[in-house]
């Protein structure tokens, strides 16, 4: 589990907001369906608030070991998934990036008998192969598409490490590519690729994913990392 109150990520400042406001705006729109009979899909119904505390009720009861950790679960998740060939149950595309963890997206485990399941395990390895291309580029393409702590920062703030470590424009085939896949060939002819940032917010944002998909230590971070606001609505 995570720990109750994660230890605050500066970095992850602005997701954590935007997660927020999206489940409270789902509670309002759930109190609307409740007092004006406005129609709500099932699907979109926010998590209860005692979800967690029920959860973990009932596995106590029934004799399910737990792991309490003291940050958020994913590092401790994969390394489990790496070390003991476990499989990682879960809705997080990280799990795609972190080293040697074996992940299946919730809704693809299949139960056909009691005491029966199977699934395809995904993991970046495997993504690599698929894609045609190597790990550590993979890894360069993901934090150029954005995770919970580059993802904030605009495309024109990401540079490449130049020969002496200084930061290089990234080329115009890698300031305009939007398309994924197109991102990705691009990147390829531009290899080999070390993303980097005169901005020193998303510089660390490179340093703390790269630790955390490589399962390392994860540096320290502060207040002056943290992303940019989201932009204001115009009045």
């Amino acid at each position: 589990w995570d720990a109750p109150a994660p230890p605050s990520q500066p970095l992850k400042a602005r997701t954590s907001a935007l997660r927020h406001a999206q489940y409270e705006a789902a509670v309002a729109r759930l109190h609307l369906a409740c007092t004006d009979d406005v129609p709500y899909p099932q699907g979109d119904l926010p998590h209860p608030p005692l979800l967690r505390a029920q959860l973990q009720a009932t596995l106590r009861g029934l004799g399910v070991p737990q792991v309490l950790c003291p940050d958020e679960a994913d590092v401790a998740l994969a390394r489990e998934s790496a070390e003991a060939a476990a499989v990682v149950y879960a809705r997080d595309s990280d799990f795609l990036l972190l080293r040697g963890a074996r992940y299946v997206p919730f809704g693809a485990l299949r139960c056909p008998a009691a005491g029966e399941a199977s699934a395809v395990c995904l993991s970046r390895q495997c993504l690599a192969a698929a894609l045609q291309t190597s790990e550590a580029l993979l890894v360069e393409w993901a934090l150029l598409l954005g995770n919970d702590y580059t993802g904030p920062f605009p495309r024109e703030d990401f540079a490449r490490a130049g020969p002496d470590g200084a930061p290089v424009p990234l080329d115009p085939g890698l300031q305009r590519a939007r398309d994924p896949l197109r991102l990705l060939r691009a990147l390829e002819r531009s290899a080999p690729v070390r993303l980097c940032s005169a901005n020193p917010g998303l510089a660390a944002a490179l340093r703390y994913s790269r630790a955390l998909y490589a399962l390392e230590p994860l540096p320290e971070t502060d207040g002056s990392a943290a992303p940019p606001p989201p932009p204001q609505a115009a009045p």
